[in-house]
């Protein structure tokens, strides 16, 4: 008699957010209900990113819609943000604070 072997998860697929707006080469026109936040890789699937109105997100391509993972996608879109908050300090670096003295006088008594 042999053993059935458990079912092994799979492991998820991770998912990683460019948010830009190249989204457009994926979507010929944008649903009324969604919004398009940037661009969605998944291994070898690329797509646009998009928020429906019920707060679930999907990958479009073209007409179709594939539902995502929120956490996945929420872990995906901090990462994004955090690495264009960083890009855009290394362009716009901090100025920094010139505190000027001033010199002492020195008044001579008579």
């Amino acid at each position: 008699m042999t053993v059935p072997h458990p079912r092994q998860s799979r492991p998820a697929a991770k998912v990683r957010v460019h948010l830009t707006d190249h989204w457009q080469r994926f979507v010929p026109r944008t649903a009324a209900n969604a919004e398009m936040l940037g661009v969605v890789e998944r291994k070898m699937q690329i797509g646009a990113l998009a928020r429906l109105s019920e707060g679930s997100y999907v990958q479009v391509n073209g007409d179709v819609l594939q539902p995502l993972n929120a956490t996945q996608v929420n872990q995906a879109l901090r990462a994004a943000e955090n690495a264009l908050r960083r890009e855009r300090a290394a362009v716009h670096p901090h100025v920094p604070t010139i505190v000027v003295k001033r010199r002492r006088t020195a008044v001579a008594v008579r």
